[in-house]
């Protein structure tokens, strides 16, 4: 039992390293004919040395010398093939595992996210892959290369002299004691310290994140106090991981040291008869190297066991699910425009928190636009991440033209719909890719165009380079107002059946507002559109209000209608007035 979670990770490599086996096969070729080269030598340094010790001709030391010289060139060009093969290899799986984890991760339902650390996750996508790198980028072929060269090794000393060998192999079963000692404690401290990093990396990420956040409120001296704990934590976690390392390595070169020594001593008595001088360098030369491997097999052990620890905590990412499952045969939506909407006895609340909406019914016609309004924390943007299907409700259905959307693709289902957020996000790329965020096959004129109706064409064209503007981290340099319209006219680019405006027209000056206001107002014609907003200016014109309070719907209908029955619309045009500065007659 103990052994299946390190077996597991093998297979998890073993199914990204399939396929390049014919570079695996061309690596352990390579591998096996540096290590066959390296056991060559020891007869081509005994042929040399008892040639020069019997004071042979020189026509004969040169051939002895031309055998070394080729043995060497051999062993350079097998080395050279081993350490770049494996290194490609190690590059494109870990490379694979990089882009089939990131994959994963975009595809992870939002609950996901409210459980784990953003800059975790990152460090997981980057150090364990890294680790991963390693161990197939050398550790696993000089590990192998290693068992070669000590078998190899072990039985040639055997050849040499069957009475000098016996001694060894008593002598080097010595140097294997520290791998039993030390290499359980390694494989625990190992996994304690990338846990240890991984959580400092994921601060580190949060906190650079929220950097404007951290320095508006003073808290840059807090944040790094916590930041130097979890590093330190970090870093004492890590000392126990390298004192354990050092620990191994160290006894293991000193027992090598003890065999090896004694081996040459005990050769030195027998020198004479079968065992000429030649062969006691032979001999020597094939027991350093076969000590030096189990060294070797030392270092691999650590790389090893790091990388089975990444490989657990990456297939531990992969093996997770999203929970929002969809049918195994997803219905089609039909040909037909579509756009009818239908919130079916809903109940629903968010991961560990009480229920948001109790018994949510709201039906929308094909074309029709609803305006959401009520106090914050009513439950108007949870419609919205229920119809996109970013959650799925407690009990209850969401119908698209009479179709639960359970039963449509994820990627169907939001193909149809059209999201501008209050906050929207704009990413570090040029301003016709962040509008092209909607429809990546969008022509360059399509994006002019779209950023004409949002009326975001000019101030672009302001840019130092324009649509080609390299945009920085979250749109750093343009204001509000200028970030929505970029969302706008993604949206308007997308050309969908299905408009969703979240507080669209927030940010805007009251210039901005009413130029944006005028391209909303087009881009809804003959499209099913829902508006979440706190501006009396965007709802009013709706085809019907919906007021929303502690998660249910408590009033439906015009901005008159709602004035006289609806205390808590009355309430909210009361507000807007008030905060604007202007007086209203209820009439």
């Amino acid at each position: 039992m103990k052994n299946k979670p390190e077996g597991n990770s093998l297979l998890f490599l073993m199914g990204f390293i399939k396929p390049y086996s014919h570079i695996v096969l061309l690596t352990i070729f390579a591998l096996c004919l540096a290590a066959g080269t390296m056991l060559l030598l020891g007869f081509a340094f005994s042929n040399l040395v008892d040639r020069n010790l019997g004071m042979t001709s020189d026509t004969s030391l040169q051939q002895a010398m031309l055998i070394l010289f080729a043995v060497v060139i051999l062993l350079s060009f097998a080395s050279f093939a081993r350490s770049y093969l494996s290194s490609w290899l190690g590059e494109r799986v870990s490379s694979d595992i990089k882009s089939k984890l990131f994959g994963h991760l975009l595809n992870l339902s939002p609950e996901f996210y409210q459980q784990q650390s953003i800059g975790g996750l990152q460090s997981q996508l980057h150090s364990d892959t890294q680790l991963i790198q390693v161990l197939l980028g050398g550790s696993a072929s000089t590990g192998l290369r290693s068992v070669i060269q000590f078998l190899g090794s072990m039985c040639l000393l055997f050849v040499i002299n069957l009475k000098l060998a016996s001694v060894a192999c008593v002598l080097m079963s010595l140097t294997l004691l520290p791998l039993l000692i030390f290499g359980r404690r390694f494989r625990q401290t190992a996994r304690i310290a990338q846990e240890a990093e991984g959580k400092a990396a994921g601060y580190s990420n949060e906190s650079l994140t929220a950097v404007l956040t951290l320095q508006a409120y003073g808290r840059q001296s807090a944040s790094l106090e916590k930041f130097k704990v979890l590093t330190q934590d970090a870093l004492h976690k890590s000392m126990k991981r390298i004192f354990a390392q050092s620990c191994l390595s160290t006894a293991v070169i000193f027992l090598v040291f003890v065999a090896v020594c004694g081996l040459f001593w005990y050769g030195l008595q027998q020198i004479g008869g079968d065992l000429t001088t030649g062969m006691l360098v032979s001999f020597i030369f094939y027991a350093i190297l076969a000590a030096g491997s189990i060294n070797s097999l030392s270092q691999v052990y650590g790389d090893w066991q790091r990388a089975m620890a990444a490989s657990a905590r990456l297939k531990g990412l992969l093996d997770i699910e999203s929970n929002l499952h969809t049918s195994p045969t997803p219905i089609r939506l039909p040909q037909q425009k579509i756009g009818q909407i239908a919130f079916h006895k809903i109940d629903f609340a968010y991961p560990d928190q009480d229920l948001v909406l109790f018994d949510f019914n709201l039906s929308i016609k094909r074309g029709e636009t609803i305006a959401l309004v009520g106090p914050s924390g009513a439950g108007k943007s949870t419609v919205f991440n229920l119809l996109m299907r970013f959650y799925d409700p407690c009990k209850g259905q969401v119908l698209l033209d009479n179709v639960d959307i359970k039963e449509l693709e994820l990627s169907t289902l939001r193909e149809v719909i059209g999201w501008v957020p209050q906050d929207p996000t704009i990413f570090r790329d040029t301003v016709y890719e962040n509008i092209r965020l909607s429809k990546p096959d969008a022509t360059d004129q399509m994006v002019e165009a779209a950023a004409r109706s949002a009326y975001a064409y000019d101030f672009i064209q302001k840019l130092p380079q324009g649509f080609n503007t390299f945009l920085g981290t979250e749109g750093v340099g343009l204001s509000s107002g200028q970030k929505q319209r970029i969302a706008i006219a993604r949206a308007i680019l997308k050309d969908p059946a299905i408009l969703l405006l979240d507080e669209a027209t927030n940010a805007l000056d009251s210039e901005s507002e009413f130029q944006v206001q005028k391209a909303i107002d087009h881009l809804m014609k003959d499209r099913t559109t829902i508006i979440v907003a706190h501006r009396l200016s965007t709802v009013i014109n709706a085809n019907r209000i919906v007021v929303i309070d502690l998660g249910k719907i408590v009033a439906v209908g015009s901005h008159t209608t709602l004035m006289r029955q609806s205390s808590i619309y009355k309430r909210f045009v009361e507000l807007q007035f008030d905060h604007e500065g202007m007086s209203y007659s209820y009439g």
